[in-house]
């Protein structure tokens, strides 16, 4: 299924195409069948007779293995929720079917783990059996989607009921918003044209790739005669009174109209949604996305991950702790002012790597052969182990594992009037690890350009957050850590 992908999300509320219920049954079957033909398999290849171990299984996978594969399909399930793997389009290309389905499975896997090892249950079950059935269940999930995408996903959206579509106006986002609805098949949407006042031999109209359907009155007659059942307005808000005037001539129509702010109308919103006070209607232009049940739910993944993360670095926290203090004169610890949510300062803590600890209002980075890095520094730069530290901050509610990397006072307060919407980045809470940092923008800002380009990603994380972008950040940190690339 070709298609092409948006350059950025955006959701359309409820004018896409849901994925079929089929795809979350088989999903369900495939983890509930697999264990059971898996176990029968290996218990198979012991003495006995067929009939005999066939019963024998039968009964001690009901007896206590139904017992696992309920949890995982419901600790699936749950995850699946909180990553939209059936919630919204369907894929449009395969990499959006098969990633957040792997990474629900991880979850499912490490949360089997840890609730197995604390109650003590996991010897009552065959490692090798569920080693297994680790491994199968992704790779079965993975060839399921693909089977679905190339062989039934194309012929699902064409038999799905399109909602006829227009676009009122010739402004920048019509046409921006053609190319989008154009490019995108799993909407249940269908262009079929445009209306404008302007005449057809305007060259306004070649900017948009779409029939051409009139004028406005006649946009108010064809929706009465049914012609097309949503309309998009994208019409510049300072002609509110020909904007109003239009709204009440298809307030006695039955179709559906929207209206497209325009993209400057203001400066660099995140993320806008829409509330209700005193009566009136607001649009949120600056708010964070981690607000009401959303912070908890950020708080609640910062913590299930630190119960993992923590036992594993306890000694490794311990060993490099002694060889900085062994290594050279000076605290083991750096601590830097930073600005945390909401710009509030708090200490962030690294290992010392250097020789000096800057926190002025001069503060210098590091740079490639920095004579300031010691020699142990250096390997604890390249690989991020500097950086470990850092998860006694989120254990106090500082930072969060994953958001934009928080900067020296020092550097905020540098670019703060040279980059537009510098700021808003700390409308959540720092990360030690974010979008930028996976997206190449990791070391020295040398330029005024390699910052611009970190804040982008910074309000890209914010605008589009979500606890399945959380995941795939942490295990592409995961990956390239190992590179140490762009550090000194």
């Amino acid at each position: 299924m070709k298609t092409i992908r948006p350059e950025h999300n955006y959701d359309v509320g409820n004018y896409q195409i849901n994925m079929p219920l089929i795809v979350p049954i088989i999903d369900g079957l495939i983890i509930l069948c697999s264990l059971f033909v898996i176990g029968l398999c290996y218990w198979q290849t012991k003495e006995g007779a067929l009939l005999y171990r066939t019963k024998w299984w039968l009964n001690v996978w009901l007896a206590g293995y139904i017992n696992i594969t309920v949890t995982s399909i419901s600790l699936f399930f749950l995850f699946s929720i909180f990553l939209k793997v059936y919630r919204g389009s369907l894929c449009d290309k395969l990499s959006s079917c098969i990633s957040p389905v792997l990474i629900s499975w991880m979850l499912t896997i490490f949360t089997l783990l840890i609730v197995g090892s604390g109650a003590q249950v996991t010897l009552d079950y065959s490692r090798v059996v569920l080693g297994i059935w680790f491994i199968t269940v992704p790779t079965m999930l993975s060839i399921w989607r693909i089977i679905f995408v190339y062989l039934f996903a194309e012929s699902y959206e064409k038999e799905a009921r399109k909602t006829r579509t227009v676009i009122i106006g010739l402004e920048d986002n019509a046409r921006h918003l053609a190319i989008f609805l154009n490019d995108t098949p799993h909407l249940s949407i269908h262009l079929i044209g445009y209306y404008d006042d302007r005449p057809p031999e305007s060259e306004r109209h070649l900017s948009i790739n779409a029939p051409y359907l009139g004028t406005l009155n006649q946009c108010v007659e064809d929706a009465r005669n049914d012609v097309f059942d949503l309309a998009y307005l994208c019409m510049p808000i300072h002609i509110q009174n020909r904007i109003h005037s239009l709204i009440q001539r298809l307030s006695d129509t039955t179709v559906s109209v929207f209206y497209l702010l325009p993209q400057d109308l203001f400066f660099n919103t995140l993320k806008p949604t829409w509330h209700s006070v005193a009566g009136y209607s607001a649009i949120s232009v600056f708010e964070s996305p981690h607000i009401g049940f959303d912070s908890q739910l950020k708080r609640a993944e910062d913590i299930f991950l630190l119960g993992i993360i923590l036992p594993l670095i306890v000694i490794p926290l311990l060993l490099i702790a002694l060889a900085i203090k062994v290594s050279s004169p000076g605290p083991v610890l750096f601590k830097q002012r930073r600005y945390g949510l909401s710009g509030r300062e708090f200490h962030m803590f690294k290992f010392r790597s250097m020789t000096t600890a800057d926190d002025g209002t001069i503060i210098r980075q590091a740079t490639v052969n920095d004579s300031r890095v010691t020699p142990l520094g250096k390997y604890l730069r390249k690989y991020s182990l500097d950086e470990l530290p850092q998860f006694i901050n989120v254990l106090q509610g500082d930072m969060s594992i994953v958001g934009p990397r928080p900067h020296a006072i020092a550097h905020n307060e540098e670019y703060r009037p040279l980059i537009p919407g510098y700021m808003l980045r700390h409308k959540v809470k720092p990360g030690i690890t974010g979008l930028a940092q996976i997206s190449g923008c990791r070391g020295e800002t040398e330029t005024q350009g390699k910052m611009e380009d970190r804040v982008r990603y910074d309000l890209d994380y914010i605008q589009n957050w979500s606890l399945g972008l959380d995941m795939k950040i942490i295990l592409r940190t995961i990956f390239q850590v190992f590179s140490g690339k762009n550090v000194y």
